[in-house]
This record gives C-alpha cells, sequence and structure tokens, in this order.
C-alpha cells in the first residue's frame, strides 16, 4: 500500500510549508506529495488529476483539511468518491475523518456542508462591506497616482521629441501608457473630440518608440490600416 497526499494553497503568495510539514511528519515521501497553487473553486488542476491517476488500489490520500481538496460539497464528495471506487483511503488530518468507516464518510459529507456553508456566508458579508463602503463614498482599490507639479513641461517636452515616453511615465510614479494617454488626450464631457494631432500622439504613445528607434517612422508605421477614429484617441484596437 503506497500513502500519496495532496497539498493546495489558492494563491501564488501563499505558503504551502505547514501542510508539507504536516506530510513530512506522517512520514510519507516527498515524491507522492502532490502540489500546486490554484483555486479550489473546481476540479481541473492539474496535480489533483495527476494524483488521481497515479492511485492504485489499496493506496490511501491524505490531506490537511478537506478544504484543501475542494472548497464545495459536490466536488468533494464526487472526488472521495472517484477515490472509493479504486479502492482507495481518504485522510484528513484536520477533521479526523477516514472514509475506511461508516462514521468517517458520514463526517465527511457534514464537514463539507457546513464548510461551503461558511464560505457562503464570508462571501456575503464581503459584498455587504462592499456595498457599504461604496455608500460612504470610500474610494476602493489602490490610491490614484498625482501628476509631478512639473507634468505640464513633462508632456510638451515629450510632444516635441525632447523626452521619451519612458521618462514621462517614470516621473509620473510608473503609471502605465494608457493611465497617461488618459490624462492627457481623454475627452471631458461637453468637449470637442480630439483633434488628428492629438490622436496621432496617442497612437505613438501607446506604440512607445524603443531606444534607438525612429518616433517619425513609427508614427507612419501607426497610421493608416488599424486607426479607429472611434476610440477616444483613435489608438489602435489589439
Amino acid at each position: 500500500m503506497a500513502r500519496f497526499a495532496y497539498v493546495r494553497v489558492s494563491t501564488l503568495d501563499q505558503n504551502e510549508d505547514r501542510q508539507l510539514d504536516a506530510m513530512n511528519a506522517l512520514g510519507i515521501p516527498a515524491d507522492r506529495v502532490f502540489t500546486e497553487k490554484l483555486s479550489g473553486k473546481n476540479t481541473e488542476r492539474p496535480q489533483l488529476q495527476a494524483m488521481l491517476a497515479a492511485v492504485q488500489p489499496g493506496d490511501s490520500v491524505t490531506v490537511e483539511s478537506i478544504s484543501r481538496l475542494a472548497r464545495n460539497t459536490k466536488d468533494l464528495l464526487e472526488l472521495v468518491e472517484q477515490l472509493t471506487a479504486k479502492n482507495v483511503e481518504f485522510i484528513s488530518i484536520k477533521e479526523l475523518i477516514d472514509t475506511k468507516t461508516p462514521t468517517g464518510k458520514f463526517m465527511l459529507t457534514v464537514f463539507g456542508a457546513i464548510g461551503e456553508l461558511e464560505r457562503g456566508y464570508i462571501l456575503e458579508r464581503q459584498a455587504e462591506g462592499i456595498a457599504a463602503a461604496k455608500r460612504r463614498g470610500k474610494h476602493l482599490g489602490r490610491p490614484s497616482k498625482k501628476h509631478p507639479k512639473d507634468f505640464a513641461n513633462l508632456v510638451k517636452r515629450w510632444e516635441h521629441g525632447e523626452i521619451r515616453l519612458q521618462k514621462v511615465l517614470g516621473e509620473c510614479g510608473g503609471v502605465c501608457p494608457a493611465t497617461y494617454i488618459v490624462s492627457i488626450h481623454a475627452p471631458r464631457v461637453g468637449s470637442d473630440p480630439p483633434d488628428r494631432r492629438s490622436r496621432r500622439l496617442c497612437r505613438v504613445s501607446i506604440h512607445a518608440p524603443r531606444v534607438g528607434s525612429d518616433r517619425r517612422r513609427l508614427e507612419r508605421s501607426t497610421s493608416g490600416a488599424g486607426f479607429n477614429p472611434r476610440s477616444p484617441c483613435g489608438e489602435r484596437r489589439l
């Protein structure tokens, strides 16, 4: 009988060491521990599927918690059913579940349903908190970056070809080209559409020249085909 383990965290910045330590303490070989950093919203996970294909009758699969295997009761029960059909034992450390026993199978269903209910409550409270913050006028997301004091001068120098776009973006706190375009070319409510020169500058800014390239050659390459006069700055739609 071979012992396997499945370890999962939801995002790349989360750490799986705690789960790996638990598997190591149980004596499960590292080459039989399947690890991945993916959401558990569904069962389309490469390492999970690889584990299901690797186990043989008489083997066992251990997880630190049932939430590591699946995030909803339906997926949890279906995965365990697949293991049971292959005569593979499923063990959850946290919930003390072992599907070799009738009590273990019953507790698996109960814990799975409770976990799904709690996750539903968390999402509901999160949505209510966001709605309340919006009603109070609280800004959500990253704080807006402010223009430098000499922003107008930077724009003028860039438009005259004295400095490159990357220099302007750096002085503006590292904003992306699209944000820069909106700040200087996007039409305000009730204003006239941008003129041909503004649209041309907008196209050039999005396709910012690399070091050593020719600005005029790039401007010619971005004119004509692909130009969309109905978009705010007439830029290409990629």
